[in-house]
């Protein structure tokens, strides 16, 4: 703002000149359009990360899929199970045979869990 008239506008209510409105549409165009060729360039780009954000969540996917199958978990061995089943076990009472309580209930969570709970002999 090096015009001294438009600093003087800008701290008042006064109403421009004619000539004033048209040197300002003038002095407008040139940002104007520099202004709608960034926001096109950040809608491409917004294009771009979405598309990138989208590629992002499948690779994602994908490493959690193998990582899953290289969990440590898999690798612990049924004896090792087994000792953690059967400091599951009720020690005020007998365990009863009840589906929601161990032995029984430990056997319900997966293939891995059922085999060794069956084939260890502590429990039952």
């Amino acid at each position: 703002m090096d015009n001294p008239d438009f600093s003087r506008l800008l701290e008042n209510n006064e109403a421009p000149s004619k000539a004033t409105i048209n040197h300002i549409n003038e002095l407008l165009k040139e940002p104007t359009q520099r202004l709608r060729s960034i926001q096109g360039e950040i809608r491409y780009l917004a294009t771009l990360i979405q598309g990138l954000k989208e590629e992002e969540q499948a690779t994602q996917a994908t490493i959690n899929l193998y990582n899953r199958i290289l969990s440590p978990i898999r690798r612990v061995p049924p004896e090792i199970w087994s000792e953690f089943f059967y400091h599951c076990l009720p020690t005020q009472r007998n365990p009863i045979m009840s589906t929601s309580d161990a032995p029984l209930l430990l056997t319900r969570v997966c293939s891995t869990w059922r085999s060794a709970a069956l084939s260890s002999p502590r429990l039952w």
